[in-house]
């Protein structure tokens, strides 16, 4: 048996009120660049550059990725009445250090702040005060590991084998 090839996540998505504004800090913090995102007008992508390429799609606030019933493929849809909030985050690694995510954030207008949640230490940083990253600044060690629980359990970040 071969070990498996690692895992790479290529991008995500998220939305904002003001998609190229917070894909242009998005980029600053990544160390990477933003393009406008051709699959959908009005989107943008950050990318981090580089050999491990890895981007974030942001989308205008209320867009929704809608599988097609005719096609299967996806499609794009406006919601009327979008949530400001959401359950999407991501934990990432970035070039930047603590005091310019800070910078960055106090200049956008957002909240950044150091916090330690258990076992890991990080940067809460919260596009446009609605959307949380955590980010593992280049100042702050890292701590991010997970534990595997029992066979067909998971396991909790940090936790003991098996802790939910």
């Amino acid at each position: 048996m071969t070990d498996p090839a690692p895992l790479k996540i290529h991008h995500f998505s998220i939305s904002a009120v003001e998609p190229e504004r917070v894909a242009r800090a998005l980029a600053e913090i990544l160390g990477g660049r933003v393009w406008a995102f051709p699959a959908h007008a009005g989107s943008f992508m950050a990318t981090t550059g580089g050999p491990l390429d890895v981007g974030i799609e942001v989308y205008p606030l209320g867009v929704e990725l809608v599988q097609d019933s005719a096609t299967k493929q996806v499609t794009f849809e406006r919601s009327a009445a979008p949530s400001r909030h959401t359950a999407t985050h991501a934990a990432i690694s970035v070039p930047a250090t603590t005091a310019t995510i800070e910078s960055i954030a106090e200049r956008e207008g957002w909240t950044a702040q150091r916090v330690q949640r258990g076992p890991f230490d990080f940067v809460e940083f919260w596009v446009e005060n609605r959307v949380m990253l955590e980010l593992f600044a280049s100042d702050i060690e890292k701590k991010l590991r997970f534990t595997p629980g029992a066979p067909g359990g998971g396991g909790a970040p940090g936790g003991p084998p098996g802790a939910m």
